[in-house]
């Protein structure tokens, strides 16, 4: 069976329909501008790459916990994703248990706009609480952001896409909480 469209317009992305109910989006990483894998193309469909619709900008962030760490590899994937180099917002020396004093993270959620993609390599480079993440990513799909993780892009109002971010958050929460803990 074909994959089918629904197309997207300026105030929300193209998502594919399910083959059982066609209103209702399938269960799985989405990007804007019919692209599925890393292939490029849809069907004969030319497709932007990293997973980002025709015309859509990357916003990506990076983060390190302690000032003696760096954030190279971070920045060298964020621009193998397209995410250009003006548009890499960096925090060092932060936790990511919370989002206070981010500065960051705060000009990255700040230049994000639909239809740009909040991109970061690692969840556990954005947030390492449940409470905020949640927190942001309910702030990015009202806006119409959609939240890049890697080459894949997860829509927060999709069920598949809510369980499996809140997921990587209660990890990345008891990781946090593990290390910590063991720290001491």
């Amino acid at each position: 069976m074909r994959a089918q469209w629904e197309p997207g317009g300026s105030d929300r992305p193209a998502r594919r329909l399910s083959a059982e109910n066609s209103g209702r989006p399938c269960g799985r990483p989405y990007a804007a501008g019919m692209i599925l894998g890393l292939s490029g193309t849809l069907e004969g469909v030319n497709a932007a790459p990293s997973g980002t619709a025709p015309g859509a900008v990357r916003v990506g962030y990076a983060r390190c916990s302690t000032d003696g760490q760096d954030v190279v590899v971070q920045t060298e994937q964020l621009l193998g994703l397209g995410v250009s180099e003006d548009r890499i917002y960096i925090d060092r020396g932060f936790s990511g248990t919370t989002g206070r004093n981010r500065g960051g993270l705060d000009q990255a959620l700040t230049a994000v706009w639909p239809p740009s993609v909040f991109t970061v390599t690692k969840f556990d480079r954005f947030a390492r609480n449940m409470a905020e993440a949640n927190q942001i990513l309910t702030d990015l799909s009202d806006r119409g952001v959609p939240f890049g993780l890697g080459a894949s892009v997860y829509d927060w109002n999709d069920p598949f896409g809510r369980l499996f971010l809140q997921t990587l958050a209660m990890v990345a929460e008891f990781e946090a909480g593990y290390v910590g803990g063991s720290e001491s």
